[in-house]
């Protein structure tokens, strides 16, 4: 696992093989979780993938939970319609 910092840490990674069609099932995509405090406004839970045979090389947000002292919100990324 990659380290963590003040404020972000990594509590799970894994991969998956999402796709099943001939062509594509051998494409891995790496997830992980990963939750990060702001000490001004609240922690987020982020739900991040990376896959670069689908066009995506860096670690990308696919769903936020946003923690803050009036609720929980989460958002989904179009990134999540691709790969999850």
């Amino acid at each position: 696992m990659p380290s963590d910092t003040q404020g972000d840490r990594v509590i799970a990674e894994w991969d998956t093989r999402p796709f099943t069609d001939h062509k594509h099932r051998r494409v891995v995509v790496t997830n992980r979780v990963r939750v990060v405090y702001y000490s001004d406004t609240g922690t987020d839970a982020r739900h991040e993938v990376k896959c670069p045979e689908r066009g995506i090389p860096e670690w990308t947000a696919a769903a936020v939970w946003e923690f803050r002292p009036y609720g929980i919100d989460k958002y989904t990324t179009q990134t999540a319609g691709k790969l999850i």
